[in-house]
């Protein structure tokens, strides 16, 4: 960092051990101005100052929501502290932003203070990689397994979508380790609003949806943004490191004039990069990454500036939160084991599968029957004999039934996470059907219906009208306004739901809808009683 002062910025301008001091930017970005600093007081760590400069110009939304866009990913990353592999939040606030030897002076912004990464991008180390020395060349197997550790983490705390995963966001440090920096576009999967990513590294299910965002007239068949996005983004640092390019420049698709072995290509396209349908899970990259350095060291495939170490392990990741059975649902990650669904911390041992090592097949003999005038029959080919390498058996899976409920800490504080458990008999591992949605928060209308009921039971008999058929004409009535008021609140919710689909995973939502319905029948009883 630039030893001069430039700028000071905090909480509280009278408290010069709460503030941070500001070298020369870094970098500007739409949203933000990157600066090298200390914090807090002059004399604290070194840190990276992230300073809201104000709407985007190219943001077609308007102040307001681009304001509550950065807090939104400000919490998310709040959030992520105990994730190794990423640039950690320190603090955030707002405060005011003032020149060294000045005052404050203007409106407070939103600030956020990260941990300070001494590196370069993977972007840049790539363009000098080719001048790496011996030693110093960059290990791609370690980098791939630092980012497959990072999306198991997000994928099970939300999941959570980084959206702009590529070489420019991963930084390398000074000892080779990879960060994933950059959270400014994450979000918990129920509360997209947008589809964000740069064209050069988007997955393709996502480019009709950014054509249209700049105007571009593209009517291609796509996809809402999900974990297997960020997948797609992974794959473009795995291409990165083998070939130096990018998926595609602007729309123009690169990987067609990449020279590499078919097997290579085989294993990327089928793989990471694959169609959305094939592409590979989350909890499958950690084998996708094994079997990409086996390939690539029986091709002899060159990648100048980059080993590939059969024996790097993964970065370790930090002990699990407690299992929850209201995780939300995710499609993609239940592909492979049904515990994906309801036990994320199941996921390694799912796809722990025993690997098969040849070993040299014995000699064998027969006897060979022989006719005159007909050739001897040559010997059959003798195939190697497979066995399986064992391997330590993963533990047995709890019962969903026997774990506690606990909310895992800061997990489900995140915008539009919260998640209900569905009605009884239902696995919460499925999919609702629309019979079983509408039975969530049902017992807002029985339990008003069941007491309205039992009033009248006990009036009509208390008032010796059981005989009289008058008394029960109007309670029909009353049934059928309260079930019609249930029709209509049903239906407009669904009306509601279709805008914003995060609401029918909420119980609150569901007992709105229902509410009316008990109120309409326990208040036209106790009514016609009280009148009659």
């Amino acid at each position: 960092m630039a030893k001069m002062i430039i700028r000071i910025c905090g909480r509280d301008p009278n408290a010069p051990e709460t503030l941070y001091h500001l070298g020369s930017p870094l970098a500007e970005g739409g949203q933000a101005v990157v600066y090298p600093g200390r914090g807090p007081g002059p004399d604290g760590p070194k840190v990276t100052v992230r300073v809201w400069r104000g709407p985007a110009a190219g943001d077609p939304r308007p102040p307001e929501v681009q304001y509550e866009s950065w807090n939104k990913g400000a919490v998310i990353l709040r959030t992520l502290s105990t994730v190794p592999g990423i640039c950690r939040s320190i603090d955030d606030f707002i405060g005011h932003v003032w020149d060294a030897g000045g005052r404050p002076d203007g409106e407070p912004v939103p600030v956020q203070v990260l941990e300070w990464i001494e590196g370069q991008s993977l972007a840049q180390r790539m363009d000098t990689a080719l001048e790496a020395r011996p030693g110093d060349e960059l290990d791609g197997t370690g980098i791939l397994r630092t980012l497959a550790g990072v999306l198991r983490e997000l994928s099970r705390r939300g999941p959570i979508i980084h959206q702009d995963i590529e070489p420019n966001n991963v930084l390398v440090t000074e000892d080779g380790r990879a960060v994933l920096i950059d959270f400014t576009s994450a979000r918990n999967q129920g509360a997209l609003s947008r589809t964000v990513g740069k064209l050069n590294f988007a997955s393709p299910e996502l480019l009709g949806a950014l054509a249209r965002q700049n105007g571009i007239p593209w009517d291609v068949p796509d996809a809402d943004t999900s974990v297997a996005s960020d997948v797609f983004g992974f794959g473009t640092v795995a291409l990165c490191l083998i070939s130096r390019v990018s998926p595609r420049t602007g729309w123009v698709a690169n990987l067609d004039g990449v020279s590499m072995p078919a097997e290579v290509r085989a294993h990327l396209m089928t793989g990471v990069l694959a169609p959305l349908s094939e592409r590979t899970p989350v909890h499958g990259l950690e084998t996708w990454i094994d079997d990409l350095v086996r390939i690539l060291h029986d091709t002899g495939c060159e990648t100048p500036g980059v080993r590939w170490d059969l024996t790097t392990a993964a970065v370790p990741s930090p002990p699990a939160p407690p299992l929850s059975r209201t995780a939300p649902f995710d499609p993609f990650l239940d592909e492979a084991d049904p515990h994906f669904r309801t036990i994320a911390d199941l996921e390694i041992a799912a796809v722990a599968r025993p690997r098969t090592a040849a070993l040299p097949a014995a000699p064998q003999t027969r006897a060979v029957l022989t006719l005159a005038g007909y050739p001897v029959p040559a010997p059959p080919q003798e195939k190697p004999a497979v066995v399986p390498v064992p391997r330590p058996r993963p533990a047995p899976a709890p019962s969903i039934r026997d774990l506690p409920d606990p909310e895992p800490p800061g997990t489900r504080d995140l915008p539009s996470a919260t998640r209900d458990l569905p009605p009884a008999g239902v696995e919460p591992d499925q999919p609702l059907s629309r019979r079983q949605r509408y039975l969530l928060g049902i017992e807002c209308v029985q339990i008003p219906a069941v007491a309205a009921a039992a009033a009248w039971a006990v009036w009509i008999v208390a008032t010796g009208r059981i005989a009289e058929g008058g008394g029960y004409g109007p309670i029909f009535l009353i049934g059928l306004f309260a079930a019609a008021a249930e029709l209509v609140c049903w239906m407009f919710g669904l009306r509601v739901a279709e805008r914003s689909p995060g609401l029918l995973e909420s119980i609150a939502f569901h007992r709105a809808l229902h509410t009316p319905a008990g109120f309409v029948f326990a208040f036209g009883v106790l009514g016609f009683a009280f009148v009659f």
